[in-house]
Order: structure tokens, then C-alpha cells, then sequence
């Protein structure tokens, strides 16, 4: 395999990218809270037959979303993780450029 030197693009085209995955998923994760909480209501105050179900898929709704969340903070730290990674790319790059002039 053929080693080729950094491109900082490509890791910055990511970043970029990851964010703005992760931004679409936290409004995603915002309206699914409204919806549900929309579905809660509507639950409780539906007749004693349908309540139980509608509450019981409002449950689900909400152990799913809780787990959307949990992946969401996750790519969270994976997009920070990302960020560190180009840090230290960038200061590897100065290391090298100021080793050269030397």
C-alpha cells in the first residue's frame, strides 16, 4: 500500500460533513420530542380501550429516541475526536515546515 502525505481537506470535508449530520439529527431528535409529547397527550386523553396501546407505543417512541439520542452524543464526541485529530495534524504540518527551514 502506497502511503500518501495528509491532505487536510479531506479530514475538514469531513468534519464539515459529520457536523452537519449531526445538526440534522438533533432538530430530527427535537421535533420526535414534540411529536411525542404531542402523542403522550393525546393518549391520556383518549378512551380507556385505545389509552393503554397508545401509551404503550409512546413508550416506544421514547426508549427509540432515547436511544437516537445516545448515538447522537456519541457522534458528537466523534466529531470533537475529529477535531482533535486535525489539531494535531496541523501542528505535525508547522513541526515539519519550521524542521525544514532549520
Amino acid at each position: 500500500m502506497v502511503h500518501l502525505s495528509p491532505d487536510n481537506r479531506l479530514l475538514a470535508s469531513l468534519i464539515k460533513q459529520e457536523q452537519a449530520y449531526a445538526s440534522s439529527l438533533f432538530s430530527l431528535l427535537n421535533a420526535s420530542r414534540s411529536s411525542l409529547s404531542s402523542l403522550v397527550i393525546y393518549a391520556s386523553s383518549s378512551p380507556p380501550a385505545i389509552s393503554p396501546t397508545l401509551k404503550g407505543v409512546a413508550a416506544a417512541l421514547s426508549g427509540a429516541d432515547d436511544a437516537l439520542r445516545a448515538y447522537a452524543d456519541a457522534l458528537g464526541e466523534w466529531v470533537d475526536q475529529l477535531k482533535a485529530v486535525s489539531e494535531k495534524e496541523e501542528e505535525v504540518a508547522t513541526i515539519g515546515r519550521d524542521r525544514e527551514i532549520l
